[in-house]
């Protein structure tokens, strides 16, 4: 008797009774105490019998032979998390790092923020200063 690999996907279990006697012998097999399948087998013959598994529970599959258990093994499902994407589906997408474009327009702000202070202090610089009469006297004195 064997266990099979668990395959994801259909989330199933193979398992694989052989009789090497020479007999005809009944068998069981259990999920969590529950009998999913109980069948006899010939003198040298083997049957595959696939069981269905619960995700992220233990499930506890026994194979018994007139109610003495022949051989036990306790599974725990993980396909979601631990199981490959199905081909079918796209990857995810990778987080956009560094600046974005909201960078880029406060940098456009301040330039022109910068450019106009600069025009308003180029303009009242100009007419700041100036006075109307002359600081040295008017140049009409001779």
């Amino acid at each position: 008797m064997a266990f099979g690999k668990i395959d994801c996907p259909s989330k199933e279990i193979t398992v694989r009774v052989t009789n090497d006697g020479a007999d005809s012998q009944g068998y069981s097999i259990t999920r969590n105490g529950s009998v999913v399948l109980a069948d006899r087998l010939g003198a040298a013959a083997s049957r595959s019998s696939e069981i269905a598994l619960a995700e992220d529970k233990n499930v506890i599959v026994r194979v018994t032979q007139d109610g003495e258990t022949v051989k036990s093994r306790t599974y725990k499902l993980n396909c979601v998390k631990g199981g490959a994407a199905p081909a079918s589906e796209k990857p995810e997408r990778l987080p956009e790092t560094g600046s974005g474009t909201g960078t880029l327009v406060a940098r456009l702000a301040t330039g022109a923020a910068s450019i106009i202070t600069g025009a308003i202090i180029l303009w009242w610089g100009g007419l700041w200063p100036r006075r109307r009469e002359g600081m040295f006297g008017s140049s009409d004195r001779g």
